[in-house]
């Protein structure tokens, strides 16, 4: 009786012990296929970003060599004539500037930290973005904690937090026009900028917008909410230059 008994005690210890293994590599198993499925959908739309890069970089080429194409033909028709360049003010406050137009120019002024930053995030310059915005303790804690809620898939795709606010603003920024609508400069070291931005083109009409002026070094806005958006920016000079403040 008593051989009996302990062996139908071994034999459900180990009934016990392999469903418990089991049960343990079916959750393994489980929770490895979850993250591998995020990772490849991840993968997906990381591909698909990289094809509307590639579809808009290729729109601008053409948008270039059809734009040199009337320069190339008028020195064709009078070659005796010097032929003297337009000379452009690219993003002078009021006037609408192409992505054609957005240069590397530096962070000398707060104009320039701007243009710089608009042609870094059409170029698609993650370290150049990186580079002009500026982050004070209470802004880096924040991006951090931000960081920390992702998944890991996604959180593997950036190197730093800053990385991952970098790329927000640089997805946020439209390859289209930019105004610089309003400046104000509180002292030699810091200044405030409006900037607005067109939206990409859409098939639905865009309504009429309105940009109020500014009163009283109030920053301006809009009167309608339409395919525009207006950025307020704050800047601050630092001993390598102009940079936007991370809110």
């Amino acid at each position: 009786m008593r051989a009996s008994t302990l062996f139908r005690l071994l034999s459900c210890a180990a009934i016990f012990i392999a469903a418990a293994f089991w049960f343990h590599e079916r959750a393994t198993s489980a929770a490895l296929q979850n993250r591998l499925t995020a990772m490849h959908n991840q993968e997906q739309r990381l591909s698909r970003l990289h094809v509307e890069r590639d579809r808009l970089r290729g729109q601008l080429t053409a948008i270039d060599q059809r734009n040199d194409r009337p320069r190339a033909a008028e020195r064709r028709v009078a070659p005796d004539r010097a032929v003297t360049p337009a000379v452009t003010n690219a993003f002078a406050m009021g006037q609408w500037t192409p992505v054609t137009e957005w240069k590397k120019e530096g962070q000398s002024t707060p104009r320039s930290a701007i243009s710089t930053l608009l042609w870094a995030a059409a170029g698609g310059d993650l370290a150049a973005v990186q580079k002009i915005l500026k982050f004070d303790d209470a802004a880096r804690i924040a991006a951090r904690a931000w960081f920390e809620t992702l998944p890991p898939a996604t959180r593997s795709l950036y190197a730093t937090p800053e990385d991952l606010v970098a790329s927000v603003t640089m997805g946020r920024i439209p390859p289209t026009t930019a105004e610089l609508s309003w400046f104000h400069e509180t002292d030699a070291d810091h200044a405030i900028m409006g900037v607005i931005l067109a939206g990409l083109p859409s098939p639905v009409p865009e309504q009429a917008v309105t940009i109020q002026p500014s009163v009283a070094n109030e920053p301006p806005f809009l009167t309608s909410q339409n395919a525009k958006r207006l950025a307020v920016l704050n800047l601050v000079r630092s001993s390598d230059g102009w940079h936007v403040v991370v809110p």
